[in-house]
């Protein structure tokens, strides 16, 4: 399997490096904030769709050195799975712009603000046949019941 690495909305890219004309700037994925040197990661390129996919296995090395770029140590990074289509010509999730089912449930769950492991459950509950259609509308219901109980509070 293949994931892919969320960061704010966004997908990472790739790394940008120091280079000559950017001397002196820290971070904290060098040991101890030591003075960065060419070719050390100081920032991060994003796109709005997937454009790299990372094995099982380098993507948490990934992350943790996305997290030791200061400007992302608050941010919220995510692990995408990518469940490749058989047919990628008539995926309805690549045709819609998501790169997979669960790229879509993360979205739905981030566009009305409710937690990921609620939609995934309505997700399951519904199935497929009902993702663009009864599980938008049960997600509209939990993000009224979502404000509700927060009013309440």
């Amino acid at each position: 399997m293949e994931y892919a690495i969320k960061i704010n909305g966004m997908y990472f890219k790739e790394y940008i490096y120091l280079d000559e004309n950017n001397k002196g700037r820290y971070t904290g994925h060098s040991a101890m904030g030591v003075l960065l040197y060419g070719g050390d990661v100081v920032d991060i390129d994003t796109t709005p769709l997937i454009d790299r996919t990372f094995s099982r296995r380098s993507v948490g090395n990934t992350i943790n050195l996305l997290y030791q770029i200061p400007k992302l140590r608050n941010s919220t990074i995510k692990i995408i799975p990518i469940v490749r289509c058989k047919k990628m010509n008539h995926c309805i999730y690549h045709e819609r712009g998501y790169s997979s089912r669960e790229d879509y449930l993360y979205n739905l769950a981030e566009e009305h603000d409710i937690d990921y492991d609620t939609v995934f459950m309505l997700a399951d509950l519904l199935g497929e046949s009902e993702d663009f259609d009864g599980l938008v509308s049960a997600c509209q219901d939990a993000e009224g019941f979502e404000c509700l109980r927060k009013s309440e509070q």
